[in-house]
């Protein structure tokens, strides 16, 4: 198992591989930012936070211990629920970014992608989702989702949810003004460095 945050807009992954993955390491992986996170533990505090994780989004990578040389899953922390600088994914097209840009840093496209909670695991309703819909690797995220999660598209860009068949003015699932989530802006410079 190892951690790692990705940041699309800066188009930056930073990955720690330890024998031993404590509390707060994402954090330390982040703590150079200081222009734009939070110093530990106040990034964690979903309450509190001034700058959190900024842009960054956390995850984890797993193998699979029966068969390590194949790719593994790769676990994004995601939630409806939470701020937007929390280091959470808070949307699908969040999740799609991030995919896009670990997939660019060298992520295998066969990687299996999971949406952990709080507790690190996948509900069974969200995995039930992503095979439904598609989404099941890396590769599927990378080709499926852009055409998926569009400006105006049937599906709610923050859910996933096909919610907007009709002109709904919100999603009927979470929420979410059809209007009101956008792409991220455009910019973004190469400053990659993964370690």
């Amino acid at each position: 198992m190892s951690k790692g945050v990705t940041h699309p807009a800066r188009d930056l992954s930073i990955l720690a591989h330890k024998d031993s993955l404590h509390r707060g390491l994402h954090a330390e992986l982040v703590a150079e930012f200081t222009d734009e996170v939070d110093p530990y533990p106040l990034c964690y505090d979903e309450k509190n936070h001034q700058k959190g994780f900024g842009g960054f989004t956390r995850f984890v990578a797993f193998t699979n211990p029966q068969y390590p040389k194949n790719p593994g899953v790769l676990g994004i922390d995601w939630s409806l629920a939470c701020r937007p600088t929390s280091g959470v994914a808070v949307s699908m097209w969040q999740v799609m970014r991030v995919v896009q840009t670990t997939l660019r840093h060298g992520l295998h496209p066969q990687t299996e992608i999971a949406l952990l909670d709080w507790r690190m695991c996948e509900d069974e309703f969200v995995k039930a989702w992503r095979y439904e819909t598609g989404l099941v690797t890396a590769e599927n995220w990378a080709n499926r989702a852009p055409i998926l999660f569009v400006l105006m598209g049937h599906h709610c860009l923050r859910c996933g949810m096909k919610t907007f068949e009709r002109k709904n003015k919100f999603c009927f699932r979470c929420g979410a003004p059809s209007q009101n989530i956008k792409p991220e802006g455009g910019r973004s410079h190469v400053e990659t460095r993964l370690s």
